[in-house]
């Protein structure tokens, strides 16, 4: 394994994670200590966490749906904008 440089993005330590990984897995039982082992050194040095992908869908579910919320909110908020510009633009 390489060592880490100063190029390594976010989502390369996580390709170079997940390919640990897949590594201590292997039938070679020193093979797969050692990927395990650096596999582990890396989550813990770039503080990064494994996350069910349950979890991950429902954190993304609720995003959409607060997004989908402000921008209706938002989309209400210009209407009731034009309105009131309407109405006050009228001389009483």
């Amino acid at each position: 394994m390489a060592a880490k440089t100063k190029g390594d993005t976010q989502q390369n330590i996580v390709e170079k994670v997940q390919k640990l990984v897949a590594l201590a897995t292997s039938d070679n039982e020193e093979e797969a200590r050692t990927a395990a082992v650096q596999a582990a050194r890396l989550m813990s040095e770039h503080k990064l966490v494994v996350v069910p992908k349950e979890d991950v869908e429902r954190a993304q579910a609720f995003v959409a749906g607060v997004q989908k919320r402000a921008k209706e909110e938002k989309m209400s908020n210009m209407a009731l904008g034009a309105v009131l510009g309407v109405f006050l633009s009228k001389k009483f």
